[in-house]
């Protein structure tokens, strides 16, 4: 997905330093420590909160058009534990040392809060991370930053874009509130829990390779698009029971791990590619979507009901005549997927006849 017609300049940011951090060079960097805000009585008390562990710290954010550092917005970067001011926008990189509670502040020019100028948060984003349509452009490519928590997200209340993939940021990522938000890059973090509470416009949710143990996607059913919520390193996965369908979702991935409470086909309505091989799944209803082309649930324990069912669907419901479906193979301890009835073996047949790959035991 290309970004919102709205996006502004991509500003770099960096926060956290020891005594001494330095800040943007130049005539312009001058100007912004003369603005900028006390850190000795933020504005409103409030702050988003990072917590950090290295050396340097360089996360970017992007403002609303006409809102970076020159024309109006501010931004300031305070040491929470001393109170002192670290540096203020557009693109100070600081070093960290000790510090380990680094505040974000947000003016506009006449000095009120202006947090809901920031349209994006990026503390790591690698656009080869779970690719799909709907990714961001390479211009948002950002290494990823030592943070290990952040607090207070929901003073954002225009947020577009948060992406904190491959970083160290743990516990629960808390994006209640955050209506506006259209994408939650987050591949590879040692997070454990996200509330989606409120994120009424979500179309991209990357939670790949964390810690989760639940994930409730009611808040967000009928706006995600893309979910690519696989290979948890927990105990397994467990999906909150849906209050109606997924309208919107066409890739749903959970591949590689325990799943419990998988949503049923009944509520995938519009699903393109279902991709939940190796996730212990022994039943399953028929599919419901006609624009399935890529239907993954190998190394599964399937019974014949189930893998008949999937296969004439696909069959009947579906035109497409270049697709994949695979309902084969064992599970890691070695439990086979059924072979199909003379029913299921004639759907297949026919997928086969008219240019699908197809694989069944």
């Amino acid at each position: 997905m290309t970004a919102p017609s709205r996006r502004g300049v991509l500003v770099a940011l960096a926060a956290a330093a020891a005594c001494g951090a330095s800040a943007c060079s130049g005539d312009r960097a001058a100007g912004a420590r003369e603005r900028r805000p006390s850190a000795s009585a933020p504005v409103d008390g409030r702050m988003v909160e990072l917590h950090v562990d290295g050396p340097t710290l360089r996360p970017t954010v992007e403002l609303a058009p006409g809102n970076d550092a020159i024309s109006g917005a501010e931004i300031a970067w305070v040491d929470l534990d001393t109170g002192a001011t670290l540096g203020t926008g557009p693109a100070p990189t600081l070093s960290v040392g000790d510090v380990k509670r680094v505040g974000l502040q947000v003016t506009g020019s006449d000095g009120a809060p202006a947090f809901d100028q920031v349209l994006t948060l990026n503390l790591g984003f690698n656009r080869g991370d779970d690719y799909g349509r709907l990714s961001l452009p390479a211009t948002y490519e950002h290494d990823p930053q030592p943070v290990t928590a952040i607090t207070g997200l929901s003073l954002l209340s225009e947020l577009v874009r948060f992406c904190a993939g491959r970083t160290p940021l743990s516990g629960r990522l808390d994006l209640s509130g955050l209506s506006r938000l259209e994408h939650v890059e987050c591949y590879r973090t040692e997070i454990d829990a996200v509330d989606l509470s409120g994120c009424s416009a979500l179309l991209r949710l990357v939670v790949e390779d964390s810690r989760l143990t639940e994930l409730d996607l009611r808040p967000v059913r009928r706006t995600l698009q893309d979910l690519r919520a696989a290979i948890m390193r927990s105990d397994g996965l467990t999906f909150a029971p849906l209050d109606g369908p997924m309208e919107a979702l066409y890739h749903y991935c959970v591949r590689e791990q325990p799943v419990h409470g998988s949503i049923p086909h009944s509520q995938l309505p519009v699903v393109e590619e279902y991709w939940v091989w190796a996730t212990g799944q022994r039943t399953c209803d028929a599919p419901t979507s006609a624009a399935l082309t890529s239907y993954l649930a190998r190394e599964n324990p399937l019974d014949q009901q189930s893998v008949d069912a999937v296969l004439v669907a696909l069959d009947t419901l579906v035109a497409d005549d270049d697709g994949r479906v695979d309902v084969g193979g064992r599970t890691p301890d070695g439990v086979p997927a059924a072979t199909p009835s003379a029913a299921g073996s004639a759907a297949a047949a026919a997928l086969s006849a008219r240019g699908w790959g197809v694989s069944t035991n």
